[in-house]
């Protein structure tokens, strides 16, 4: 009853569910052909799962609402969000252009936005216009982007300086302020 019972050609994605007493109580695979990474998870306040991490597959990770359903090149963060029991792929989307795209991290807030946050050396498809930074500052920036509760993009943004900037982890406050940490080489930005 799983989504995939099957890993693909190279490396897939895996989600896990356990139980307190360390029971499994089901698992499933996500991603196609080629190099496919899962780097963060979150639920929801329904118990939906939402993952994110790295792809270099060009087919099987978006769904047809997917904010961006075609492979940006190279290397594409994604967002996926699978139902409770793990059956069932409600959403999913790449996030990336022509570069490399990470995808380090992702939190949903009360009202079920989704934020996802990190790395890209692309130079198209990142930002949204009147982003609080429209092009990448340096060779690797961090990115930040925010979607609607249907996965609709809401905005985007590069966060990085005049050298290499990573997102490694964020954090929603108690009112729902977006708390971002990482390594910077930058010394302007």
């Amino acid at each position: 009853g799983a989504y995939s019972t099957a890993n693909s050609i190279h490396s897939d994605v895996f989600v896990a569910k356990f139980n307190s007493n360390g029971v499994r109580q089901w698992g499933t695979y996500y991603g196609d052909s080629w190099l496919d990474e899962g780097w963060a998870i979150t639920c929801d306040a329904s118990n939906n799962l939402y993952v994110t991490g790295i792809t270099r597959s060009m087919f099987g990770i978006a769904t047809p609402t997917g904010h961006q359903i075609n492979w940006g090149g190279n290397q594409d963060a994604y967002v996926a969000k699978f139902d409770p029991t793990g059956t069932t792929l409600l959403y999913g989307t790449y996030y990336g252009g022509s570069g490399d795209d990470q995808g380090t991290s992702i939190k949903i807030d009360n009202t079920g936005k989704i934020f996802l946050s990190g790395n890209t050396t692309s130079t198209n498809n990142i930002a949204s216009p009147s982003a609080f930074q429209s092009t990448l500052g340096s060779g690797d920036d961090g990115m930040l982007v925010g979607f609607n509760a249907t996965g609709v993009r809401i905005w985007g943004t590069y966060f990085g300086g005049d050298n290499v900037d990573y997102i490694n982890d964020m954090k929603l406050d108690a009112n729902m302020n977006l708390i971002l940490c990482g390594a910077t080489q930058s010394s302007v930005g």
